[in-house]
Formats: structure tokens, C-alpha cells, sequence
């Protein structure tokens, strides 16, 4: 069973980012991410992007998930983060490059250009705090 992830939204590109924006969606060389907020969740978007704690990596890896590699990024925090989480630090993150088919794989990425996981990869995803995406079934 393969489903929707529609992870939460936290953050912006930052200024460091290397993007083109040319295509659909755009291709993007160096992810710099800046945290408007964060409510917590082990996976987040930035589309078209995602980025997953250095747990929730291991995680991935552990269950040997497919359709997905890991690259470093850039991470920061806004001022309107700063003013509203003086104290909260984040925890580190991977840039979670998806690279498998929709369907088929773990991770993969719909024609609408929506994360698909498998019912094994969310049950993953979960144990490491998956409080605010949104699923729903993949129809494939």
C-alpha cells in the first residue's frame, strides 16, 4: 500500500540556495533551508524538497527504505523563528533526495510532483514524530 505525504512546512529557501527556475519544478543544486517555525515533525518540505532529522535518517537507513539518498544542507533560523523560539534548537538535517518511483519504491514522487511512500516507509517516518503531515492513499 503507497500513500500521500504531505509533509509539514517550516521553512523557506535561503539566500545560499542554488536553484534553477527555468523548469518544473525547479531543479535545485545547493538547498539552504531558513525555519519560519518548526512544530517538530522528523520530515519537512520546502518544494520542491525535502528534509529529513539526522533519527529520522537513520531510521531510513536501518529499514534499508529505497528510493531515497542523503546529501548535507544549510540550515538557519529567520528572525520571525528567533522571536517566536529563542531557546529552541534544531536538531540536525539531511536534504532527503528522492530518486525512486511512485508505486514501486519506499520513496517516490507522483506525476503531481507529491511525496508517495510506502505503508512500511510512513510506519518509519511515524516512530520519529509525524504529527502534522497530512496522508491520504495513493491511487497510482
Amino acid at each position: 500500500m503507497y500513500i500521500y505525504l504531505e509533509p509539514e512546512v517550516a521553512t523557506t529557501f535561503g539566500d545560499e540556495t542554488v536553484l534553477d527556475s527555468s523548469v518544473h519544478p525547479p531543479l535545485v543544486h545547493k538547498l539552504h533551508l531558513s525555519f519560519e517555525g518548526w512544530l517538530g515533525d522528523c520530515i519537512i518540505e520546502c518544494f520542491p524538497c525535502f528534509a529529513v532529522t539526522a533519527e529520522a535518517r537513520h531510521g531510513i537507513e536501518s529499514a534499508r527504505l529505497s528510493g531515497v539518498c542523503f546529501q548535507g544542507l544549510l540550515v538557519s533560523k529567520s528572525e520571525q523563528f528567533e522571536e517566536l523560539y529563542p531557546e529552541r534548537q534544531l536538531p540536525t538535517f539531511y536534504w532527503l533526495q528522492i530518486t525512486g518511483i511512485a508505486g514501486q519504491e519506499d520513496f517516490g514522487i507522483a506525476d503531481d510532483y507529491r511525496l508517495v511512500v510506502s505503508s512500511w516507509a510512513l510506519q518509519v517516518l511515524q516512530s520519529f514524530g509525524l504529527e502534522q503531515a497530512l496522508s491520504s492513499p495513493y491511487d497510482g
